[in-house]
């Protein structure tokens, strides 16, 4: 498991930041965003839950990780981790584009310079004279190479340093090869959707009497109204948000998402239109209020898997 205890944790793996500040994050569990304090240390990027406090809520191991400009978060200024070696996607979100800009480049200086360095051996291997090969700690395959090679464990024990970039010296070899018998198979050329192809050319004025009293609810996208399609007699949410050329790339995933997810367990899209410089993004309609609410405001809330 990556998740540490904070007592886990060494202090000194924090005390000489090459970079430090405040970020917002949003939840892993929880979707809301909350401020951390943000240390980031050799290959290691810590957060606290804020400047003052002495011990990491957590740790982002950045061995792997490469860092994004966020396409799908509706803030600005926000970033994404990702890595091969956790499932989860990090959002954080600066004050500004050049704050941002500078905490993505101070990530992939520390990934750069962990890939340019030579293998650890003092932190992930080890000489050990009760062990088979003289060596301890070492992955499977290069254990392997090495008990097939006919190098001795007293060749081991009095060249460890030889031997080992012998093995990574192999290793790269190998994976050189593979990826040369296996070239990265090209992605056939998108043909790409613009907004006007996914919303609908009736008029939603017409169709829906959106009340401003009847407003369920705000985020930082834009607001949503309760209606009734007159049609159907069917309750539904109209969402207006804001149409600019910024955003309309992510209008345009969203809605095209939204039209092929077709399941009784996700929220079901009716349909979407533009009104002025609006987008309106007509939905079914779910009475329980907002979820992120109810999970900020009772923190001991565990939802079953049926309930979610």
């Amino acid at each position: 498991a990556r998740e540490k205890m904070a007592s886990e944790f060494d202090p000194a793996q924090w005390s000489n930041p090459f970079k430090s500040g405040e970020l917002k994050k949003k939840g892993g569990m929880r979707k809301n965003w909350k401020a951390r304090w943000f240390i980031l240390q050799a290959d290691n990027l810590f957060y606290f839950k804020s400047k003052a406090e002495r011990n990491p809520i957590d740790c982002i191991p950045l061995n792997t990780v490469s860092a994004y400009k966020s396409s799908s978060a509706k803030r600005p200024y926000v970033f994404e981790l990702h890595s091969t070696d956790f499932d989860r996607v990090y959002f954080l979100q600066a004050n500004s584009e050049s704050e941002r800009t500078d905490w993505m480049n101070a990530i992939e200086k520390s990934v750069d310079s962990l890939i340019q360095k030579p293998f650890d051996v003092q932190h992930r291997i080890h000489v050990d004279f009760n062990s088979e090969t003289g060596f301890s700690g070492l992955p499977s395959d290069w254990e392997a190479a090495l008990k097939s090679s006919g190098i001795t464990k007293e060749d081991v024990l009095n060249n460890s340093e030889e031997v080992l970039n012998l093995l990574q010296f192999n290793d790269q070899l190998l994976h050189n090869e593979q990826n040369a018998a296996n070239p990265p198979t090209e992605l056939p050329e998108e043909s790409p959707l613009t907004l006007d192809q996914l919303i609908s050319k009736d008029d939603p004025t017409k169709i829906y009497s959106v009340d401003p009293k009847k407003k369920v609810g705000e985020g930082a996208a834009g607001e949503v109204f309760f209606s009734v399609d007159p049609r159907s007699g069917r309750k539904v949410a109209v969402k207006k948000m804001q149409l600019n050329q910024e955003n309309q790339k992510l209008f345009i995933t969203e809605i095209s998402i939204m039209k092929t997810s077709k399941h009784r367990n996700v929220v079901d899209y009716i349909e979407s239109y533009i009104v002025g410089d609006q987008l309106w993004v007509v939905m079914e309609f779910m009475g329980g209020g907002c979820l992120t609410e109810v999970l900020e405001q009772f923190e001991t809330v565990q939802m079953t898997e049926p309930q979610i």
